[in-house]
């Protein structure tokens, strides 16, 4: 689906767009959709018109970027359009700047996740990643921020355990880069939902704890959620300290004015209090 102003801007050379346009409708090859927007009739007429005119390569790493650049001058800031925008920089780099298309997958990212298209998230924070290494951008907290977004992604689409190493990945990157808070949120991430086993999960009780003794703010809203975290963790394990940490957790949360924090720890005090 594509607007007849997009398709002006990304020819390369003098056509008469209205004269094609009508004869691709008349072959069926392509259908109006709106009011100047046009969409192949399938599919694979568009897959098929691709690989015949287009080689790969330049040739068609030019037709992205610039058809990314019409894209960028017809939805500047507007977010429905950056899944497009982000394909087509992609598809065009290292035509069109790889860091520029990095920055692109990474909004897309962010935009499928806030519609709970938790495998496209993923899909979009791996292009960001391969992006950057395309570039050769050397950016430790970016890439903790893109490692943390791809382990939401995935612990939502395919489990928790499958996206712990990538957390992993993420706490280490934060912590080369001196960001306190993105180790914080790696731990919380690794340590997503407190235990069912009955035993407590020793790998989640040491990053919790290696969290805390990093330099956060007493009163902060990340240490706050880090310790009512480590009280539902500890529970079976130590259950005194479980319910002395989630108590100073509460007091925190309480203080902090912020509904998430205080939601986390009266759903952690659950775990504490009746399991």
């Amino acid at each position: 689906d594509c607007a007849r102003e997009v398709l002006a801007q990304a020819l390369d050379r003098e056509v008469d767009l209205a004269d094609c346009m009508r004869e691709a409708l008349r072959a069926g090859l392509v259908v109006e959709s709106g009011a100047e927007r046009l969409r192949f009739a399938h599919a694979l007429v568009r897959d098929a018109l691709l690989e015949e005119l287009t080689p790969i390569g330049n040739t068609r790493r030019a037709l992205h970027a610039r058809i990314a650049g019409a894209l960028e001058n017809a939805h500047a800031g507007v977010a429905d359009g950056i899944a497009e925008l982000a394909r087509h920089a992609c598809e065009a780099a290292p035509l069109f700047d790889a860091e520029r298309a990095a920055e692109l997958a990474r909004r897309a990212g962010l935009h499928a996740a806030q519609f709970h298209d938790h495998e496209g998230a993923a899909g979009w924070y791996e292009r960001a990643l391969a992006m950057r290494e395309l570039a050769g951008a050397i950016d430790a907290g970016m890439d903790a921020e893109l490692h943390l977004g791809l382990a939401a992604a995935r612990s939502r689409a395919v489990g928790l355990e499958r996206a712990r190493p990538l957390y992993r990945r993420a706490r280490e990157l934060a912590e080369s880069a001196g960001r306190e808070d993105l180790a914080a949120r790696a731990a919380l991430g690794f340590a997503d939902r407190p235990d069912a086993g009955g035993a407590g999960h020793l790998d989640v009780v040491s990053v919790l704890e290696a969290a805390l003794r990093r330099g956060l703010a007493s009163e902060s809203v990340l240490r706050t959620r880090l310790l009512s975290r480590l009280a539902a963790e500890l529970r079976y394990v130590d259950r005194a300290r479980a319910e002395a940490l989630l108590e100073e957790a509460l007091r925190a949360a309480r203080g902090l004015g912020d509904a998430a924090a205080l939601a986390q720890t009266l759903g952690d005090s659950t775990f504490v209090r009746f399991s």
